[in-house]
């Protein structure tokens, strides 16, 4: 690399740096959402240059959030953004398959998740999983003092008491499972966003799939029967935390076939050119109306064994 280019490069880097600061600033301060759109730039910066300009930047640009905002958040935006956005310009210098990058980033960005939870669970003396429960029994002591209004039996009372005891017990049960599924959005947004900025800037080798050619590879019922028969021997010998592992495992493998089911639903939607407000309507219920849930579910395990759609996992 000549010196023209290390130029280049550092330049390109202290303006990814300041658009990711700023991006952050709006992220905290007024759109919470924008935040999750933080690594993209520096993707971007390590893919057109190269990753040691994209690990530089995002030092700086948490450092210098540290600073603005306060420390911890500095140190929490390197280590929840920093993994993920090194693993992406990594495998995308490597040109690895579509379904490849998703999987490991899912999983890279769930552990900087964890790392975050236990470091502030460290600091503040507060588990993120007792943070969490103190949380919901308060929202849910403000609707319990709502309802004391409507003139229930003592009896009623209690009934819907248990019955948000019981959700409170179900919500932190699933949290593995949660964090596991926001991961996994955090990674497709991001790729997302990633392909259509490199597409509009001239790099036409990023090929992120539409939605509607989403597909598990050919070998994944396997790997979910595989896991299915582990966890249900974990039950069977009743080992530690068997229900919740149990319950996990079961929403990560049914909401993959939903995903799966809904991409298949989208698809034959598509093909028939059918009306974009009767696709949303029919989109929409399939996401709100439960019981359609498990029809689209079981719509995504059959397209896994038969792939209706003809769709190559790239």
């Amino acid at each position: 690399m000549n010196l023209n280019d290390k130029t280049k490069g550092v330049a390109e880097a202290g303006i990814i740096t300041a658009l990711t600061i700023i991006l952050a600033l709006i992220g905290v301060n007024i759109f919470s959402i924008v935040i999750l759109l933080y690594p993209v730039p520096f993707i971007i910066l390590g893919f057109r240059r190269d990753i040691k300009y994209s690990i530089l930047s995002i030092i700086v640009s948490s450092f210098v959030l540290g600073i603005l905002i306060d420390l911890l958040t500095g140190v929490f935006m390197l280590l929840l953004f920093g993994p993920l956005s090194v693993i992406f310009v990594y495998l995308l210098n490597k040109k690895e398959k579509s379904y490849k990058v998703l999987i490991i980033t899912t999983v890279v960005f769930f552990v900087s998740i964890l790392i975050v939870i236990l470091l502030s669970g460290y600091i503040f003396g507060v588990s993120f999983v007792e943070h969490m429960e103190l949380s919901l029994n308060k929202a849910f002591e403000v609707q319990l003092d709502m309802i004391k209004n409507m003139s229930l039996t003592n009896y009623e009372m209690s009934k819907i008491k248990s019955m948000m005891d019981m959700i409170i017990d179900y919500m932190i049960a699933i949290l593995p499972a949660a964090l596991i599924i926001f991961s996994g959005f955090v990674a497709y947004v991001n790729y997302l966003v990633l392909g259509a900025v490199l597409r509009r800037i001239g790099n036409r080798n990023i090929h992120v799939p539409r939605f509607k050619y989403f597909r598990m590879p050919s070998n994944a019922i396997l790997g979910i029967l595989a896991i299915f028969i582990a966890t249900w021997i974990i039950k069977y010998f009743k080992m530690l935390y068997y229900h919740t592992i149990f319950l996990n495992v079961m929403i990560i493998v049914l909401f993959i076939l939903f995903i799966q089911g809904l991409a298949v639903l989208v698809f034959y939607l598509d093909r028939r050119k059918t009306n974009k407000f009767i696709k949303g309507i029919i989109l929409v219920l399939s996401v709100m109306y439960i019981p359609m849930w498990l029809l689209v579910s079981f719509i995504g395990f059959i397209d896994s064994l038969i792939n209706f759609r003809k769709v190559k996992v790239s």
